[in-house]
């Protein structure tokens, strides 16, 4: 069975067009601390609590996920734009002390802002394409109260969701 040759830049102009959770993906290793910003996040099962979470092979914070085996996934709220901003970036010094704590049970870190905070262990991790697929078990979870507004991504620009 062959596959349909499908242009890489309309099938990400098609991709734009889906709203999507803004989260930042963290690992801590050693004292080193990388992180990204993603949408590529998602639910797989509620026992055990599990999340999958796709990123770049290139990113420098997937390939620290894979070596500590640790994973934050911070659910951004609508006013972190400008940390998702600086998180998407090729920046160095992405943590500042004051926004971050270290989670309880894997040390990884945690946006103190964040609508909510996962902490977990990769359990399995799959190359396909230009991405690493990590399924990753939760071991711990924190939930802002619901006033917030989770940060959005759509047509390649942040936005709040706004209930009707």
């Amino acid at each position: 069975m062959t596959t349909p040759d499908i242009d890489p830049a309309l099938f990400r102009d098609a991709m734009s067009r889906l709203a999507a959770s803004v989260n930042i993906i963290t690992t801590e290793l050693d004292g080193t601390r990388r992180g990204c910003t993603a949408t590529a996040v998602c639910s797989l099962s509620d026992t055990p609590a599990s999340l999958i979470v796709c990123l770049n092979r290139g990113s420098s914070t997937g390939q620290l996920i894979q070596a500590s085996g640790i994973v934050g996934v911070n659910l951004c709220e609508s006013a972190d734009n400008d940390t998702a901003a600086l998180f998407a970036s090729k920046a160095d010094d992405k943590f500042r002390p004051d926004m971050w704590d270290e989670g309880p049970v894997t040390g990884a870190p945690l946006l103190r802002t964040a609508v909510a905070g996962f902490e977990g262990r990769v359990v399995e991790a799959k190359a396909f394409g230009s991405h690493i697929i990590f399924i990753v078990e939760i071991v711990a979870v924190n939930v802002a109260d619901q006033t917030r507004a989770p940060l959005l991504y759509l047509n390649r620009a942040f936005g709040a969701f706004a209930a009707h």
